[in-house]
């Protein structure tokens, strides 16, 4: 199992991936604050990656869990409620968050919680059988497009993790 924040769940609806994650970590948690942000929002507001996360929680691949938002110190990192739930929730059951925005990244290390990226998480996926390296490469270049903001260093260094894992699994692509 996993938590995951807003930002992955949104970005791998988009990449039609959400379904991948759910089978690679068995269950994925939401708290209500990411609930309420990417499904009761998405939905007024007309955002189709709203419909894919509510099919899911439907189907039991994602569940929603009550959390008390974790306390950041004043100087500390600025994080959105949901984020702060997600990192509570994380903490509480000891499992990985799904996370991409450095602040709720920074505060979830600060108290131990273990951080996995969506370019992790395709990285895992391609390690784990359920992706290509050629799906890989599709699905990093369009991450970048649908506006994940990827610098040209860790997008080169995705690609090149993603072709040792390839190789080291006898997938090609």
């Amino acid at each position: 199992m996993a938590v995951s924040n807003s930002t992955p769940l949104i970005y791998l609806v988009r990449l039609g991936k959400l379904d991948l994650a759910v089978r690679l970590f068995g269950r994925i948690l939401i708290p209500e604050a990411v609930y309420r942000e990417v499904v009761v929002r998405g939905e007024e507001t007309g955002h189709p990656e709203a419909q894919a996360v509510r099919a899911l929680i439907e189907a039991g691949g994602v569940a929603v869990e009550r959390a008390e938002p974790i306390s950041v110190p004043s100087a500390g990192e600025n994080i959105h409620p949901g984020e702060a739930e997600a990192i509570s929730l994380a903490l509480d059951k000891g499992l990985p968050l799904l996370a991409d925005d450095r602040p709720a990244y920074l505060v979830a290390r600060a108290v131990g919680v273990r951080v996995v990226r969506t370019v992790r998480l395709l990285l895992d996926l391609l390690e784990a059988g359920l992706i290509d390296l050629s799906q890989f490469r599709t699905n990093l270049g369009n991450l970048s497009r649908a506006g994940f903001w990827l610098t040209a260093d860790v997008y080169d260094r995705a690609l090149r993790e993603a072709e040792r894992i390839s190789r080291g699994t006898g997938g090609g692509g």
